[in-house]
């Protein structure tokens, strides 16, 4: 009895430790992403040349913040998939999270294979996005 308790609990985490909650946690407005958006890909840009940098979004789009992502992405000429891409390309996994650090502030964190660019937003009421820090840079 004692083993199939471990047994379960084993599954559970490995369950755990290998979903990834990918996307956007909170809801914002179409301007909003986009500003965040241009922002994120403007950052991207310093760090990978777009015309020779091929990215695959790992998580399922269907929010306003990863829809402007990846319109930005492909405006400034990176190429981007979803789904399958082709072998001959060997595209970078890419995610993004926006989630709410406090009452007033967003993050956005954009991973690029196994680096990280990340930064913090104020949303002030009535008014749109706008940038509260600095961009870091993990690796």
């Amino acid at each position: 009895m004692s083993r199939a308790i471990f047994f379960f609990f084993a599954a559970l985490c490995i369950g755990c430790a290998t979903t990834q909650p990918y996307g956007a946690f909170v809801v914002s407005s179409d301007k909003d992403a986009s500003i965040m958006a241009e922002d994120a890909v403007g950052q991207l840009c310093a760090v990978y040349p777009p015309a020779k940098t091929a990215l695959k979004i790992e998580n399922k789009v269907e929010d306003p913040t990863g829809k402007a992502l990846i319109r930005e992405l492909r405006h400034k000429g990176f190429e981007v998939y979803q789904g399958v891409a082709p072998e001959d390309k060997a595209p970078l996994p890419t995610y993004y999270v926006l989630d709410q650090l406090g009452k007033d502030t967003w993050r956005l964190t954009i991973g690029i294979g196994k680096r990280q660019l990340s930064r913090p937003y104020h949303i002030a009421q009535g008014a749109l996005v706008v940038a509260a820090g600095s961009w870091t840079y993990k690796e």
